[in-house]
């Protein structure tokens, strides 16, 4: 199932936002609004949903979030703010560990990402 909000703001960055009112270094986002964590790892994904949503192409959206579904089952396998900060790093992305508690990576988990990484080419 997918949930879109009223006013969704999936972009990565601040500027890609058409909400100059939002604080955007609030530690918790305000009622309505969600960043996805796979946002991080692939925003040309997540800005396409957007796009499409805001367009009124919600049955192209449905698809374009369909394929984000490699990454999000490798998510399932530790905690998903580990996995997507491991995410980034074998990427190339410089994020470092996620903090303790939420640690807990494992080769497996490395493995798996690798594998899904490559639906993404």
């Amino acid at each position: 199932m997918i949930t879109f909000f009223a006013r969704p703001c999936i972009a990565p960055r601040a500027a890609a936002c058409d909400a100059p009112s939002r604080n955007h270094h609030a530690a918790v986002s305000p009622p309505g609004w969600a960043i996805a964590g796979t946002a991080n790892v692939y925003p040309e994904i997540s800005l396409e949903i957007y796009r499409l949503w805001k367009d009124g192409r919600i049955e192209e959206a449905i698809l374009e979030q369909a394929r984000l579904r490699p990454l999000r089952d490798v998510m399932k396998l530790g905690n998903p703010n580990s996995v997507i900060k491991r995410a980034m790093n074998l990427l190339g992305h410089p994020v470092g560990p996620a903090r303790e508690p939420v640690g807990g990576v494992s080769p497996k988990i490395d493995d798996e990402l690798r594998k899904a990484f490559g639906h993404y080419k």
